[in-house]
């Protein structure tokens, strides 16, 4: 007669483990449809999350490799940091040029307004202090048009574009004249705003960008609105691009490739994050904020910085870019700027 020795009773997970493990399985839906953005823009609309999702799977992923689901979550930890990889080389460093020992050096300010902000005197000391020679701005409305209007002294050139009171109008202010020829222009209500700007004779086209919201919103059907004025930006004889604005689109969705593509620009890397909600705490912003205020440059622009600058009221960040342009063969007009009366466009 012999004796059975019983086996090992498997142990099973708590059901709280388990609904992690769903939680996370659950959250890799989206994660992977994101990659599919050409296919149809809801799918895009899932990537401008990416990274806080793979972000989720892989600590979630982390704490169960510690539990008897440790297989089910070397997966998912596993999917989370590769998708995550995919969008560090978006934020990361950027590489600025090798300076020419003649090259003159000007600055932007890319600065989403928010158009009810509560405290619009920061706008004004931030521009003391950086002293941009041309400021791009979002959500300029009735509200601003007063404190704008402040700028006059030391930026007599300004095109806005959106109709009043309309709160997403969008502009271009600049310590340096504007082009001789070709008027400043704007396409849609409060969309895009471009304007030739004369750097030391050198004329570049600059364009400040309010786009919508992606997928279910408009944001598709205004890219395809764009494109008429969009389109003549690639290969413009030569002339230097900057394309700055609030995309509304994360540097890895297919969105701001489209963008890319069709005015032969690159966007600039280095700056990281720039939105989060006036909700949070402002400290939280380089953690969980979103990429989505972008400037674009075509190969003629030089950068030399870029970064991010100190919170102005906004749930915007501004963005501080330091470039060149080639020389003109022309006569340098004066750097000190000029009044332009007439430069007012509303």
């Amino acid at each position: 007669m012999s004796s059975k020795t019983p086996s090992p009773s498997v142990k099973r997970p708590s059901p709280l483990l388990f609904a992690l493990l769903i939680v996370l399985v659950l959250l890799s839906v989206p994660l992977v449809l994101g990659f599919f953005g050409r296919v149809h823009p809801a799918l895009d609309s899932f990537a401008h999350f990416r990274a806080h999702i793979a972000a989720l799977m892989a600590i979630g992923g982390i704490i169960l490799l510690f539990t008897s689901l440790r297989r089910e979550a070397a997966m998912v930890t596993l999917l989370g940091l590769s998708a995550f990889s995919t969008t560090v080389n978006w934020s990361g460093e950027a590489k600025p040029a090798v300076a020419e020992t003649d090259a003159v050096t000007y600055r932007l300010m890319q600065i989403n307004l928010l158009q009810n902000n509560a405290d619009p005197k920061a706008l004004l000391q931030a521009v003391a202090r950086n002293k941009p020679d041309i400021i791009t701005y979002q959500e300029g409305s009735e509200q601003w048009q007063p404190w704008l209007k402040t700028l006059e002294g030391s930026y007599p050139y300004r095109h806005q574009c959106g109709s009043l009171p309309k709160k997403w109008g969008v502009g271009i202010l600049s310590r340096r004249p504007f082009a001789d020829f070709g008027t400043p222009v704007c396409t849609g209500d409060g969309v895009l705003a471009t304007a030739l700007v004369n750097l030391s004779g050198t004329n570049v086209l600059v364009s400040s960008l309010h786009q919508s919201w992606p997928w279910p919103f408009k944001q598709v059907q205004q890219f395809e609105m764009l494109r008429p004025a969009l389109e003549p930006m690639a290969n413009p004889h030569g002339i230097p691009v900057i394309i700055a604005g609030d995309f509304n689109a994360a540097p890895w969705s297919t969105n701001l490739r489209q963008y890319e593509m069709l005015t032969e620009t690159k966007r600039i890397a280095g700056a990281g994050p720039t939105w989060l909600t006036t909700r949070l705490p402002d400290a939280l912003r380089p953690w969980i904020g979103l990429p989505i205020d972008h400037i674009l440059i075509n190969e003629t622009v030089t950068m030399r910085s870029i970064r991010t600058g100190e919170p102005i009221g906004s749930d915007h960040q501004p963005l501080l870019l330091e470039f060149s342009v080639p020389a003109s063969a022309s006569e340098p007009v004066e750097d000190s700027p000029q009044p332009a009366p007439n430069a007012v466009s509303i």
